[in-house]
């Protein structure tokens, strides 16, 4: 084990037991950076907002003169709990500040993988559907948003349920669904900046049996599959029932039923997909799922009636 290898753990563990850290967890994770990939911890101190990335093997450099490996580690802990609780401190005060403004702050919503996320989820109002896990956020400006907190709910005087109401129907008003030439061609106008040069080099739209679906911002765009409603136009739009691959956390691939596509075949292209083209941050699940115009489910599973998205089956009833 390497001295960087060693510092990593002993990082860690000077963490765990530094009262300032006191019922937080730490979640590990691959950060793509230009020169390659740190390895990171995610920190989540509970009732804090801030929630930070920190590089154990940048903070190495760190390191003095004649410091022993633990000696580092325990300096640096301190440090980090320290600064963590500044940054809330700043932060609270500025949504204070926001709150004061008596201004109606929009909600949204975003959709992350359960199991990779579920110790920063339990500080968070969040609402299951198989394998994920939605939850709303506040835009406090065009392009800033932070996510709402248990403890923030009695600062915008909502309930859990409403919060996560509210986050959807707003979440569904900004739906965009497009043919996957459409976007490609959009993206490399928006690249390339000719349009009609580009126009004569891609297929024609509707040569493709997949559709888009996200948001105009195409950022938190997966959190549409959250929404009754969106599933429900696309169903009527498709006529037909229809696959749902996880392409990212940003957005999700749409594929009616009667294309000839083997349920196999998806599910290795999107778990391939996942491991050499999604940021690890950005990855939402290696399922592909299905919706049948009532329920949202794993695609090839067998389960009993059951409502998997409040509003879209009465009949069925709401297991957890």
């Amino acid at each position: 084990m390497t001295d960087k290898e060693l510092f990593y753990d002993e990082l860690l563990e000077a963490m765990h037991e530094n009262p300032l850290f006191e019922g937080a967890s730490f979640v590990e994770r691959e950060i793509p950076k230009n020169n390659g990939i740190w390895e990171g911890i995610e920190i989540h101190v509970p009732k804090c907002t801030v929630a930070p990335i920190i590089s154990p093997d940048r903070m190495y450099d760190l390191r003095r003169p004649d410091e022993s490996i633990r000696s580092l580690a325990e300096r640096l802990a301190d440090d980090i709990g320290k600064e963590i609780y500044r940054e809330n401190e700043i932060v609270a005060k500025q949504f204070s500040s926001l709150m004061r403004q008596e201004k109606d702050f929009p909600l949204g919503a975003a959709v992350v993988s359960y199991e990779a996320n579920k110790e920063w989820l339990k500080d968070l109002p969040y609402e299951r559907i198989e394998d994920l896990a939605i939850y709303p956020k506040m835009y406090v400006a065009p392009d800033a948003s932070i996510r709402i907190t248990s403890s923030l709910l009695s600062e915008i005087h909502m309930t859990k349920e409403e919060v996560l109401k509210e986050a959807k129907k707003n979440t569904a008003k900004n739906m965009v669904f497009k043919n996957l030439e459409e976007i490609l061609f959009s993206d490399v106008v928006e690249r390339d900046g000719d349009p009609e040069i580009t126009s004569a080099l891609m297929p024609s739209s509707t040569e493709s049996p997949m559709f888009v679906l996200t948001n105009k911002e195409r950022h938190d765009g997966a959190a549409m599959i959250a929404c009754p409603e969106v599933l429900q136009t696309v169903h009527e739009l498709m006529g037909d029932d229809y696959y749902i691959l996880p392409s990212s956390v940003h957005e999700v691939l749409i594929v009616p039923k009667h294309i000839p596509l083997l349920l196999e075949d998806m599910q290795k292209t999107v778990r391939q997909i996942n491991e050499e083209s999604v940021e690890p941050i950005d990855r939402l699940s290696d399922n592909v799922y299905e919706f049948d115009g009532r329920n949202l489910k794993i695609a090839g599973t067998i389960t009993e009636e059951r409502e998997k998205l409040p509003g879209i089956s009465r009949e069925s009833r709401h297991i957890r």
